[in-house]
């Protein structure tokens, strides 16, 4: 790197990503988030058979807007913005399953032993 420049080459390119891209899958995400509404966080991160589930979504929404059909009639969103956040819940659950887990915070006594 020279002196005085930043090295961006390792970074993602981010700026590479469609705008709309992240608007479509914005759009889907919320619809979920207002339909399956959880105090605690994502509930995506909570499905049991999650990746099963949201690769099976993927396909159905990908193959009807393939056969011609537009709009999901349940969100009344583009198939596509569907597909795109079903992937996009995939790639998310996949970091986070790749992620060590946080260690065990310390309890300490008064007298500073581990409780």
């Amino acid at each position: 790197m020279t002196e005085g420049r930043k090295d961006d080459a390792t970074k993602p390119r981010v700026e590479l990503v469609p705008p709309c891209f992240i608007r479509a899958a914005a759009r889907a995400l919320a619809h979920g988030a207002d339909k399956y509404t959880d105090p605690d966080g994502p509930n995506y991160l909570k499905v049991d058979g999650g990746e099963r589930r949201y690769y099976a979504a993927a396909l159905r929404h990908l193959m009807a807007w393939f056969e011609g059909e537009h709009t999901d009639t349940d969100s009344g969103l583009a198939h596509l913005d569907c597909a795109a956040a079903s992937v996009a819940i995939l790639i998310h659950r996949e970091h986070e399953q790749a992620r060590e887990p946080e260690p065990e915070p310390q309890v300490l006594d008064a007298l500073g032993r581990r409780v």
